[in-house]
This record gives C-alpha cells, sequence and structure tokens, in this order.
C-alpha cells in the first residue's frame, strides 16, 4: 500500500498527484494549512513564510504512517523550498 501526502496552494500538486495515484493504486492525504492567507498581502505573507522555513498549523496533525511500503510527499516549490505545510509535516 502507498500513500500520497500532499499540500496543493493551487490545485497543481492535486492534479499531479492524482495521476501518480491512478499509475500506482495509493490514496491521496491532503494536508491544509490552517493560517493561509488570501490576496496580494496573504500571497506576500505566505511567501515571506516559506522563505524563512516557518512552521504552520497544519490538519491533519498527525498522519499515521505504518502499513504503507511507499510515501510520496508533494508539495509547490516556493522560492526554491517546500511549503510551511508541508515543512510542519514533516
Amino acid at each position: 500500500m502507498s500513500s500520497i501526502i500532499i499540500f496543493s496552494s493551487n490545485k497543481k500538486t492535486k492534479f499531479i498527484s492524482q495521476i501518480i495515484q491512478e499509475k500506482i493504486e495509493s490514496e491521496i492525504v491532503e494536508i491544509k494549512d490552517l493560517n493561509k492567507k488570501s490576496g496580494i498581502l496573504g500571497n506576500i505573507k505566505n511567501n515571506y513564510n516559506a522563505l524563512r522555513s516557518n512552521n504552520t498549523d497544519i490538519y491533519p496533525e498527525t498522519i499515521d504512517l505504518n502499513g504503507y511500503d511507499l510515501i510520496i510527499v508533494g508539495s509547490p516549490s516556493t522560492f526554491g523550498g517546500i511549503s510551511p505545510s508541508i515543512s510542519t509535516f514533516i
């Protein structure tokens, strides 16, 4: 059994994870950023947090990874790094 754990801010990461899911028969777990802001100022704040590698509040807070043979983690690239949501999860 395999799992794809993702954070998708603009649904591109989710789209790609669905393609992978079809090929390897896995389940997708989507992490939500509880502090994600919207709008232009929110986007600046989100990018600042990603650049500084700040953690954030996420849901679900934990995921039981026991029983998986393969775990894939997907994240949008923000200033060359991973999103704060995935950083917090890891």
